[in-house]
């Protein structure tokens, strides 16, 4: 009897485990819904050997999610109710506008997603125009696919 309530608390976390960490928004109504956005592809420029050139980065391991800002986190705002959360942080890089589309445009850059494609645009201009000839800022242009969680 001991064995069996032990079997049955670690099957409890176990199950815990795997659906406690999924989106909460992601259970609501159609207003709430979140999206898991992969890159697919980015495409820019950089400095090698005295000149600018274009490139090809490595974005296989670029994902974020797209989802509102609840009112009790930071960068809240009714204006801007949704946000870009790069995956494991807690506070939006970036806030955005919604309606049919979603818009995310800050000084740094703009998103822009298409619930009903699933496809967005990402763009990085910071790096070149500025002057400055190194590769710690490389403007971009990304591309990739969104799926509601």
């Amino acid at each position: 009897m001991k064995n069996q309530i032990s079997i049955e608390y670690i099957i409890i976390i176990l199950l815990s485990c795997f659906y406690l960490p999924a989106p909460l928004v992601a259970w609501g109504s159609e207003d709430e819904a979140a999206y898991l956005c992969v890159v697919e592809e980015s495409t820019g420029f950089h400095f090698e050997n005295g000149k600018w050139g274009r490139a090809h980065f490595n974005v296989s391991e670029e994902k974020f999610i797209i989802r509102k800002i609840k009112p009790d986190e930071l960068y809240f705002n009714k204006d801007h109710p949704y946000g870009v959360y790069r995956l494991g942080k807690n506070s939006a890089s970036l806030r955005c506008k919604a309606g049919k589309n979603i818009v995310c445009d800050a000084g740094l850059g703009e998103l822009l997603f298409s619930p009903e494609s699933g496809r967005f645009i990402k763009t990085y201009p910071i790096g070149y125009w500025d002057g400055s000839d190194n590769n710690e800022d490389t403007p971009n242009i990304s591309r990739g696919r969104c799926s509601k969680i």
